[in-house]
């Protein structure tokens, strides 16, 4: 079936295909040529050399760092960052390569730069916070972390750390109002409770800081330093509650056995509850008291032994003991060789073969201080402490001004109780240098052992502890 339209539906479909041609369809044709339309064509947005040049060198840099190679990784940073100042993805990296390698104090201005671009990044904050405390200005610490709380007055860290910079300055008041904010803001953690309580206790509030150490034990029972401050606040509260004080101090040392201080200050209460109290030698206190002594002593010992061996302490991987003993073989009136086998087994810490070897290099002509000084440290690590008095005496012979055979010397009277012997070798070390602050440690850790504890202990923290 055919369907016919009308006039009027013809009119309209003609102009439909008018529209849609466009213009011209249906005109009649024109001598004028056609004129393309013209449109807009967006200009590249190319990058300059120096932008590409930095972009380079930063993905060069961010792939050395994370092989963790970041001595590599500075050369290309310090380039981005001559060619792009502002960088601030280049300045974070470069401070991390710097405080890996020490250099704090250079790290800082270049965090300073990365937080401009990133305002409220905490890790940067963080970061920066602790390359201040770490260089010794508490006073710029602090207004770094206040001007982190103005940032961002919901973070926890940043009122931590405000609490911590005030502390460092006596602004006791100051630490406490942060630290209670960071507690509100972040009640699950038990450093904020702790470090509460430090600043509670140098405001007086002896009662409120025993509270708040506890507060964190029960929060982290496995956190050594709330333990060991726990101890002191009980002792310094009432000194009756001794037994309690180390109870909780050698809490600490068990969960952490290289917590010096927890073993010095278990020293220290356990020797002045019993003194006050004129404890019998066998009393368990003053024999608990012995044995943290005695961990002391073994922490700080290997400083001593460190002092005197150097490089030596350190196991050479390009050395072999056969080729070692070899040598020897082959040359035995040479006493180098057995001098570099004796470095060998004591930096391998066969002390037994390594004191043998030292006593053979000895007898065949080195028979020098420096020898004699080596072999006792060997001795003492085999806890022979009188034999290495015998090589450290004679090596005195030799030479007689010599300041590490004297504190050795010292060391080995301390480890065996002679506390005024050692505190008169400790002395003539001294004599001979006297800016040797080892020497100046074992002489205050003599005399803390003789019964003057407090003084001692100022001292030895005056010194940078052990």
């Amino acid at each position: 079936m055919t369907t016919r339209l009308g006039p009027t539906a013809l009119a309209w479909l003609w102009v439909a295909v008018v529209l849609v041609a466009g213009p011209g369809c249906g005109d009649a044709p024109s001598d004028e040529p056609i004129q393309p339309k013209k449109s807009r064509v967006e200009e590249l947005d190319l990058p300059t050399d120096a932008e590409r040049e930095s972009s380079d060198k930063l993905a060069e840099a961010e792939t050395f760092m994370l092989a963790k190679k970041t001595k590599l990784a500075e050369v290309p940073l310090r380039r981005v960052l001559e060619l792009s100042p502002h960088s601030g993805r280049a300045a974070e990296l470069l401070a991390q390569c710097l405080i890996e390698r020490g250099a704090v104090h250079e790290a800082i201005p270049l965090l300073r730069t990365a937080i401009e671009g990133a305002p409220r990044r905490a890790a940067l904050r963080a970061l920066l916070i602790q390359s201040l405390m770490h260089a010794g200005d508490a006073a710029v610490t602090e207004v770094a972390a206040r001007e982190w709380t103005d940032v961002d007055a919901a973070n926890a860290d940043a009122w931590f750390e405000l609490g911590r910079a005030s502390y460092l300055q006596g602004k006791n008041d100051d630490a406490i109002a942060a630290f209670r904010r960071a507690e509100l803001l972040k009640a699950s953690r038990a450093d904020i409770r702790s470090e509460l309580g430090l600043a509670l206790v140098a405001a007086g509030q002896l009662g409120k800081a025993e509270a708040k150490f506890r507060d964190a034990i029960d929060r982290q029972p496995d956190y050594a330093d709330a333990w060991f401050r726990l101890g002191d606040v009980i002792f310094r509260r009432d000194p009756a509650r001794a037994g309690e004080a180390a109870e909780a101090l050698a809490r600490a040392v068990e969960i952490e056995p290289g917590h010096v201080l927890g073993h010095l200050y278990l020293f220290r209460v356990c020797r002045l509850a019993t003194t006050k109290s004129n404890a019998p030698a066998d009393d368990p206190l003053r024999l608990r008291g012995e044995e943290a002594w005695k961990a002391v002593l073994r922490i700080h010992g290997r400083a001593q032994a460190a002092a005197v061996l150097g490089a030596d302490a350190t196991p050479s991987e390009s050395t072999s003991e056969f080729a070692l003993r070899e040598q020897v073989s082959l040359h035995p009136e040479d006493v180098s060789h057995r001098i570099a086998l004796g470095k060998f087994l004591h930096a391998e810490r066969r002390y037994d073969d390594a004191i043998d070897t030292w006593r053979k290099a000895i007898d065949a002509g080195a028979s020098d201080a420096w020898t004699r000084t080596r072999l006792a440290v060997a001795l003492v690590a085999r806890n022979d402490s009188v034999a290495a008095d015998a090589e450290l005496r004679a090596a005195l012979l030799d030479a007689p001004r010599e300041v590490m055979v004297h504190r050795l010397l010292a060391w080995t009277l301390l480890l065996r109780g002679r506390d005024d012997d050692a505190i008169l070798v400790a002395t003539a070390a001294l004599d001979c240098a006297p800016g040797d602050v080892l020497a100046r440690k074992i002489r205050a850790l003599a005399k803390m052992h003789k019964g003057d504890v407090d003084a001692s202990l100022q001292e030895i923290a005056a010194l940078g502890w052990l």
